[in-house]
């Protein structure tokens, strides 16, 4: 039988706890270097009208024209992609007061833009070019008709819902 020799025990302990601690405690430094970068095209637009709060709408009065522009510039910043977009103009689910409107090309309300088969008022000209400021104006044209006078409709609120729908050409 061979005697038991502590040292040699006690050096096995040592080692095997050198070689656990240094085992687990141990770290792996990984690095990546690359250059790469992603370029997101500006997608710029905004929408402005002017309304006096003095024109009054009522049965058989003047029809409301209000002028509506349309750029592809926002912030100072051109749009950098080509665009085209489509008008929704529509009344509230409950239609209160019998409103006619139309979107038109010209101050006199002549010229009318016409609905697609979705009902969405579209044109050759509602479109941008990349990279070139423009502005485009539209008349909206809302009128109460005459025959329309009755008093049900004296305290009853109505309004338009307009949508500019713009779409990346390219």
């Amino acid at each position: 039988m061979k005697k038991f020799n502590l040292s040699r025990l006690l050096f096995l302990v040592f080692i095997t706890t050198i070689l656990v601690v240094s085992i687990s405690l141990s770290k792996f430094t990984s690095t990546l270097s690359s250059s790469d970068g992603v370029n997101v095209a500006l997608f710029a637009n905004d929408v402005t009208t002017t309304y006096s709060l003095n024109q009054k709408l009522y049965p058989g009065s003047d029809a409301l024209v209000i002028p509506i522009t349309v750029t592809n510039k926002k912030d100072g910043k051109i749009c950098e992609v080509s665009e085209n977009f489509v008008v929704e103009i529509k009344n509230n689910e409950n239609e209160n007061i019998p409103l006619e409107f139309g979107l038109y090309k010209d101050i006199n309300c002549t010229n009318q833009v016409l609905k697609n088969s979705n009902g969405y008022y579209t044109d050759s000209n509602f479109k941008f070019t990349k990279g070139i400021e423009e502005n485009k104006i539209y008349y909206l044209k809302v009128n109460w008709p005459s025959n329309y006078n009755d008093s049900a409709y004296a305290f009853e609120v109505d309004y338009l819902i307009i949508k500019f729908i713009i779409t990346q050409i390219d």
